[in-house]
């Protein structure tokens, strides 16, 4: 797992399906070697090589997918200057729904 700092601009320049690095909450991974394992295969990742996937990647993936061992070894480094957006609103009056023992309907 890396600790090194990148710029937008350095990230930027690994674009290519053979040196492949994307950000994801503000942090920098280098799938140049995951690409051929990916489920959705190198397509999907070339579209946002060098670029922030972060909504990309939440579109198709929980946040816990992130954090697994086996993913986070693909981490070189963070994003120098980012600044994670702040946590959303509770919503009012909305229960867990691990709460839930009969279904409302």
């Amino acid at each position: 797992m890396g600790t090194a700092e990148y710029s937008a601009a350095e990230v930027a320049k690994h674009n290519t399906t053979d040196d492949l690095w994307i950000i994801i909450d503000g942090d920098v991974y280098d799938l140049s070697r995951f690409k051929d394992l990916h489920p959705g295969g190198a397509p999907p990742l070339k579209l946002v090589a060098g670029k922030d996937a972060t909504k990309d990647f939440y579109a198709l993936h929980r946040k816990e997918v992130i954090g697994m061992p086996r993913y986070q070894r693909l981490k070189v480094g963070t994003l120098r200057g980012y600044k994670a957006p702040p946590p959303p609103a509770p919503t009012p009056y909305a229960s867990p729904t691990y709460m839930r023992k009969v279904s409302p309907y």
